[in-house]
């Protein structure tokens, strides 16, 4: 199996009790381990959808970004129609070199919606 993420707390989405996410050195081994084992894509379940992501690394190769397609009913299961674009809506799931899971749209205003890696299970 590989190295999940969805034990990963995101600080910016959960304070509670002075804690605010996991440990920075936690989430940076966590993450190296993931990069190493997903150097070209990572394929992703959520809400029982598999998703494709597709490694961006930088032209230095020092961080990475995966993305995909997600469907419109899995993105509006987490924010509703907040961000679609009334005309040929699109969704995407992005995940940083830091796994942060973010869903964002095609829409002209840019939105970056981040979710619970707890939603996230990497196959």
């Amino acid at each position: 199996m590989k190295t999940q993420i969805n034990k990963l707390v995101n600080g910016s989405t959960h304070l509670c009790n002075g804690i605010s996410g996991t440990k920075k050195e936690d989430r940076s081994a966590i993450a190296k381990k993931v990069r190493l084992e997903n150097p070209e894509k990572m394929i992703v379940v959520i809400n029982d959808e598999t998703i494709e992501l597709t490694a961006n690394w930088s032209l230095s190769g020092k961080s990475v970004t995966y993305s995909g397609e997600v469907s419109i009913s899995n993105y509006k299961s987490f924010f509703g129609t907040f961000g679609l674009p009334k005309k040929e809506p699109k969704a995407y799931l992005n995940i940083s070199g830091e796994m942060v899971a973010e869903l964002t749209t095609n829409s002209k205003k840019i939105f970056y919606n981040t979710i619970s890696n707890e939603n996230i299970l990497i196959l």
